[in-house]
């Protein structure tokens, strides 16, 4: 997407059990990981560890590419990243990160969101005035980074740096060059409904 966090060093506070987790950090309540402004801090949750890591870390990043990104692009963003994996690279022999996979818990959310008419509208959505910051918010971003055969994706850098701004939507057409927002709207939801999740990464559970 063209983040770069330069400079941008953060500590990984991973414990081995979840009460060890609550006890240490009393305000985490029922969540399975958060960040702060410098820290991750979470605990061994097969599956489920990397993406928590993944989630958390990519909301520290765009906290300092773009602090005053809205919850849904945070939440959207951060949801695309969670289901990254490593794989070793037969080929140069070494371990790699794995980016950009269909993550199907959201995908099925996603999907299940909009058969039951539960999605916000996308204008009102990146207004920030509705929706659901993960399911739809994934769903949103995976959308821009790979419909129409990547199309949008190099444009995404520049909507983040202006998507707290008022007039958001304006902005989103014109750096995305979208004339009717609800055609865009259709071909959105069409194309999450084309989408299948078995084809996707599974986890056992939303670590949120």
């Amino acid at each position: 997407f063209g983040i770069r966090a330069k400079g941008a060093k953060f500590t990984i506070n991973l414990v081995a059990t979840r009460d060890q987790y609550r006890s240490r950090w009393r305000m985490a309540g029922g969540s399975l990981g958060f960040c702060s402004s410098t820290e991750i801090c979470t605990f061994y949750q097969p599956p489920m560890t990397t993406a928590v890591l993944m989630h958390e870390g990519t909301h520290q990043i765009l906290r300092k590419f773009a602090p005053s990104a809205p919850r849904w692009l945070h939440e959207g963003v951060a949801c695309y990243f969670e289901c990254s994996r490593f794989v070793f690279n037969e080929k140069r022999r070494r371990v790699e990160l794995e980016v950009g996979l269909l993550n199907s818990m959201r995908c099925m959310g996603c999907q299940a969101q909009i058969r039951a008419d539960r999605t916000a509208k996308i204008v009102d959505f990146i207004r920030g005035k509705g929706g659901d910051p993960y399911q739809q918010g994934w769903a949103f971003i995976y959308y821009l980074a790979k419909a129409k055969d990547g199309e949008y994706a190099p444009r995404m850098h520049a909507f983040f740096e202006q998507a707290h701004k008022k007039d958001v939507v304006e902005r989103f057409q014109k750096i995305f060059k979208v004339k009717d927002m609800a055609v865009f709207e259709r071909e959105w939801r069409e194309w999450v409904l084309a989408l299948d999740p078995s084809k996707g990464v599974r986890m056992d559970s939303a670590h949120r």
